[in-house]
């Protein structure tokens, strides 16, 4: 009995010690987002919704902790959710959603800042999205970002929805 809670003792040491996380300082920015899903989208293709100029408050987040550009090492997503304000909107009809950042000079050029591809058949009245853990500070010009949102239905969809999208992203300092 005493070599069974040695051996608890020690996988519980060894698995606390394995869950070292990121210690690096950030600092935590809060957006919304809304967009427009027309009726009648088919399942066979992914639609693309692009927002252009989304201002980014990074300097004012900058300034209010006091640091500048210099200071920062990276700029990742944070947390994301996607809903709608109105209610009513049964999300289990999407199969897979991306939101990327998109360079404003070669709109072939993204990074992926969130996604969900495991979207539950059941109804559910939002979509949380993981992070994608790319660094996208290059995609911000003058305060301001173009963003993505890639939606691949798995029947048509039947109703127009307005789309709620909060997210989140991370300055980690230097």
């Amino acid at each position: 009995m005493k070599s069974i809670y040695s051996i608890f003792f020690l996988l519980t040491i060894l698995h606390l010690g394995g869950c070292g996380g990121d210690d690096r300082e950030y600092i935590e920015r809060k957006l919304n987002l809304n967009f427009e899903v027309p009726a009648g989208l088919n399942n066979i293709e992914s639609h693309y919704f692009q927002i252009d100029d989304v201002y980014m408050f990074v300097d004012e987040t900058l300034d209010l902790n006091q640091l500048d550009t210099s200071n920062i090492d990276e700029i990742v997503g944070g947390s994301a959710r996607l809903y709608s304000k109105i209610g009513g909107v049964d999300f289990s009809d999407i199969e897979k959603i991306s939101v990327f950042a998109v360079s404003p000079s070669d709109k072939e050029y993204r990074k992926e800042m969130f996604y969900q591809e495991q979207i539950p058949f059941r109804t559910i009245s939002e979509i949380k999205l993981f992070n994608g853990l790319a660094d996208f500070s290059e995609f911000i010009v003058d305060n301001k970002m173009d963003i993505e949102v890639r939606i691949k239905f798995r029947t048509f969809s039947s109703l127009s929805m307005k789309l709620d999208l909060d997210f989140s992203y991370l300055i980690f300092k230097k």
